[in-house]
């Protein structure tokens, strides 16, 4: 009687040959994308582990992801059918005298609210906010990014046509030539008018402001200048990149980086902010900042009543901004 040894699975050698094209069509990091599907791969996450787009801890972000494991978040990202969940705002105004405002963004997202049928983003929540006031604290602390066309939405609220505000490196898929192709183009403005427009800024900013809402504080303070907008507290996360989520036929997702960041400054050097972080214009304590924030926009005393105890992973450290956060997140489920 033969005994025969064990055997190898069989690839799934349609799911590696996706996978792999999409990864030449669109990763950023195209001299890490392996030149060949099959040699020395067995599993279609051995191709996008290849890429290292590590920061500064264990999580990839290009990642494929098989059908039994797509999580819910990118599930509802990737449907337009979210009936049956109910999401929460990601904006809250607070008018705090005639001459200063707090406004607190926890995400830039679009959202689908079940009991009233509708989708609402960042942009359409920051949109409906009326006189605003000629001073403004922004809140950024623990803001983890968001969807990047929601983010290039909101930044029309707050810059005048023209201005400039990130440096982006992308890469597209050109139907004409059906070639994939790297582009750098800098984002600008491309009207006027926004609500938010014409005020000074305080941005506060901690090590989990990333992604999105670094492009927003850099955005906001390459664009206008130290004179309008200041950045005060500790150097951000450091995601200079941004990624596209693909599902493939077979149900599975991918996410791939497919974009790259650097700031708008003269000083090349100081543009690239990959895993290194945004810095801030004043270092502060952490409770410190909204009393800076506000003797920097607008001369006042600096508030010291700082004597109730917060939670670490809220991030805030004053009465005022205390309420705010407790009314926004009061729903919120304990892993957000």
């Amino acid at each position: 009687v033969g005994c025969a040894g064990p055997t190898e699975p069989e690839k799934n050698y349609l799911e590696m040959e996706r996978v792999w094209q999409y990864l030449r069509a669109f990763c950023i990091w195209q001299d890490q994308v392996p030149t060949h599907p099959f040699n020395g791969f067995d599993e279609p996450g051995d191709l996008t582990d290849a890429i290292q787009d590590t920061i500064k801890d264990s999580r990839r972000y290009t990642v494929y992801y098989p059908p039994d494991a797509v999580p819910r978040s990118l599930q509802d990202l990737l449907s337009s059918a979210r009936t049956d969940v109910d999401t929460f705002g990601t904006v809250l105004y607070q008018q705090w005298s005639s001459s200063l405002g707090y406004l607190r963004i926890s995400s830039f997202e679009e959202n689908y609210t079940a009991s009233r049928g509708v989708f609402r983003s960042t942009f359409d929540e920051l949109s409906e906010i009326e006189d605003v006031a000629p001073n403004v604290i922004i809140d950024l602390r623990g803001n983890g990014g968001g969807v990047l066309d929601v983010l290039d939405s909101c930044m029309e609220l707050f810059l005048p046509a023209g201005v400039s505000y990130i440096e982006k490196t992308y890469r597209y898929y050109n139907d004409e030539t059906r070639s994939a192709r790297t582009r750098t183009i800098t984002q600008k403005a491309v009207r006027s008018g926004g609500n938010f427009e014409g005020r000074r800024y305080a941005v506060l900013i901690d090590t989990n402001t990333a992604s999105a809402a670094e492009i927003f504080a850099a955005g906001l303070r390459d664009g206008l200048g130290p004179g309008k907008v200041t950045l005060i507290g500790k150097r951000t996360f450091g995601k200079a990149i941004g990624q596209y989520y693909k599902a493939l036929a077979s149900q599975a997702v991918i996410s791939i980086t497919a974009f790259r960041f650097r700031r708008v400054l003269e000083d090349s050097t100081e543009a690239d902010y990959m895993r290194v972080g945004i810095p801030p214009d004043r270092t502060v304590a952490n409770n410190e900042y909204i009393s800076v924030a506000e003797d920097i926009l607008q001369g006042t005393a600096k508030l010291t009543d700082v004597s109730l105890q917060v939670p670490p992973s809220a991030g805030v450290d004053h009465p005022k901004a205390r309420g705010a956060y407790a009314i926004l997140h009061a729903e919120l489920p304990e892993s957000y």
